[in-house]
């Protein structure tokens, strides 16, 4: 059963995924196959752009959220509450990780990242979607004199974090990297090599 807490969620998404977020997402996971694990997958906004031959682990801090995923997607997703920092499974047990929208509500980024290493197989992918900081001097500006209210509001979401700095720091490669948003969202694409 969905809980007040995934209905509401999805509501105060609405729209961003409308007008954004959907695009986004179809463009993050074509080309992916199986062994994924998505890291944050909240309800499941992620599953209905997985192909039909995907086998996804789908980790969520939140209970309340992960019953939102029911009846999104036919495809097979194991579930496991758990956080980006303390991550339940073996050393190299992932081809691709996915995270869309968590980066900015990691208490400790670099952990996370070390984690996403630990478990991504030599090679092996790491496919973000992220609201970073502005790129311009305006967007800048207006990222970091908002992010203190919404993060009050929030109580974990950053609207100013160097996403793409913190995964090169973290040893990954690079592949892709573009901006969208007026370059407030970043499609990236980085490796374990």
């Amino acid at each position: 059963m969905i809980t007040k807490e995934a209905a509401r969620y999805d509501r105060f998404l609405w729209f961003l995924e409308v007008l954004a977020f959907r695009n986004l997402r179809r463009r993050l996971l074509s080309g992916v196959s199986e062994d994924i694990l998505e890291i944050g997958i909240g309800t499941g906004a992620n599953l209905p752009f997985y192909p039909e031959s995907a086998i996804v682990t789908a980790i969520d801090p939140r209970p309340g959220l992960l019953h939102g995923i029911q009846g999104k997607s036919s495809i097979e997703t194991r579930i496991c509450c758990a956080d980006a920092i303390h991550l339940p499974f073996g050393d190299n047990s992932f081809q691709t990780i996915v995270s869309t929208l968590v980066f900015c509500s990691v208490t400790d980024v670099p952990a996370g990242l070390q984690e996403v290493w630990r478990l991504l197989k030599p090679g092996g992918k790491l496919l973000m979607l992220e609201h970073v900081r502005g790129r311009t001097p305006f967007t800048r500006r207006l990222t970091d004199l908002f992010n203190p209210a919404w993060y009050a509001m929030q109580k974990e979401c950053n609207l100013n974090r160097e996403t793409e700095e913190s995964v090169r720091e973290a040893g990954f490669t690079i592949h892709r990297s573009s901006l969208h948003g007026h370059g407030m969202l970043l499609l990236l694409d980085a490796r374990k090599e």
